[in-house]
């Protein structure tokens, strides 16, 4: 269920709307920044639902070959799951990949005074990442 271009058009019309009134003179309290977020966030997780899952949802189905539905008798029902196969056969060689070593991701430095700023951020990223809250490479 994809949104037509008109509308986008008052979506974004709406979202600039609202940004030259929260660009205003005053300062935000952080209970209006809380707000603020939080709708931020409602919004995006509206739009995933309203227009991704259900093209995540199909693309997932062709994925597994499961019947489009469409089937006729006295008609082939092959589904090709050569994606599929392809996948699950490259899935090793990628998780290796970003598995391979201790760190999935390490933040560089720009200058001496950035260090303790790039350990806590790899540090941050790896933990998130393959932590004991996330399945990392079962995903």
């Amino acid at each position: 269920m994809a949104l037509s271009d008109a509308e986008i058009r008052a979506q974004t019309a709406e979202l600039e709307a609202e940004q030259i009134r929260l660009a205003g003179d005053e300062p935000m309290d952080e209970e209006e920044l809380e707000s603020l977020v939080a709708g931020l966030i409602e919004d995006a997780q509206d739009y995933i639902d309203q227009t991704e899952a259900l093209d995540r949802n199909t693309a997932n189905d062709y994925f597994q070959g499961r019947p489009f539905g469409n089937e006729e008798d006295g008609r082939s029902q092959v589904v090709s799951r050569d994606v599929r196969d392809t996948v699950a056969l490259m899935m090793p060689q990628v998780m290796r990949t970003f598995f391979g070593s201790e760190k999935v991701v390490e933040f560089v430095p720009r200058g001496p005074e950035d260090v303790p700023m790039a350990e806590q951020a790899t540090d941050f990223a790896n933990q998130v990442c393959i932590g004991q809250d996330n399945e990392g490479f079962s995903i």
